[in-house]
């Protein structure tokens, strides 16, 4: 397992990273895998995500997470060709062109192609955030690197904030998804979304599926994708290097 020590507002912080596939559903077959940051503290009791991210924003420190854990996505792009891989880009970070440039120096320096890495847009974006970050995700997409917008409504933004960016993938928050094998209201919901997400022609995934009742309803839309434990849960490196035999 790769890992980093880390003295977060004076506080030790052991960071690694975890990989959930996200699995396309007509092919069955991994679309890619989704990098998870994971921080432990000296004790080695793993720590709150978002309350460790909360406090690596706050301190400066995200810079030095997003670092570490693109560099493990360049070496693990490196180990076997077919693998992709996405990463969350924190709003922090959203306007820092220059910090979008150096992602891109790295992967020309490694030999990497760009569009076998993803960067995914967190939901705590908002509307006037994401329409001022604009040209850098524009940069992005110039660079090779494809966009994302994770947690598709139970954030910031609806339906026309789409309008402001043309997002590669857009995945929907599990908050959309359960339990819509079993309420009528909550797959009626989710039938209205698609139907105004499917003819952007973008990639669409559904995130948190965990119950065969809520698989078997979005299996009628064939070329979506999905992300949850009814397929996998987050590998650890040593999963993932079994999984994908390298």
């Amino acid at each position: 397992m790769i890992a980093k020590e880390l003295t977060i507002l004076g506080e030790k912080r052991r960071l690694t990273a975890e990989f959930q596939p996200i699995i396309h559903l007509s092919r069955n077959t991994i679309f890619r895998y989704e990098a998870l940051a994971r921080f432990y503290n000296e004790d080695g009791l793993q720590l709150s995500t978002l309350e460790a991210i909360k406090v690596a924003e706050a301190s400066g420190a995200i810079h030095e997470v997003t670092d570490f854990i693109f560099d493990y996505i360049c070496q693990l792009l490196k180990k076997k060709a077919q693998l992709n891989f996405s990463f969350n880009l924190s709003p922090v970070l959203l306007n820092d062109l220059d910090y979008i440039k150096k992602l891109h120096h790295k992967c020309a320096e490694q030999g990497i192609a760009t569009r076998r890495i993803d960067i995914e847009i967190s939901e705590r974006v908002t509307h006037p955030q994401l329409v001022a970050a604009r040209p850098v995700l524009e940069y992005a997409k110039s660079c090779g690197f494809t966009v994302s917008l994770d947690d598709f409504g139970a954030g910031n933004l609806s339906r026309d904030s789409l309008d402001a960016f043309r997002f590669d993938t857009i995945k929907i928050d599990r908050s959309m998804i359960a339990n819509i094998g079993s309420d009528a209201d909550r797959w009626s919901r989710l039938q209205s979304l698609m139907t105004t997400l499917l003819p952007l022609g973008v990639n669409i995934v559904c995130e948190g599926v965990e119950k065969q009742a809520d698989l078997a309803q979005l299996k009628r839309y064939n070329e979506i994708a999905i992300q949850g434990y009814i397929f996998y849960r987050p590998l650890t490196f040593n999963q993932l290097k079994l999984l994908e035999d390298f």
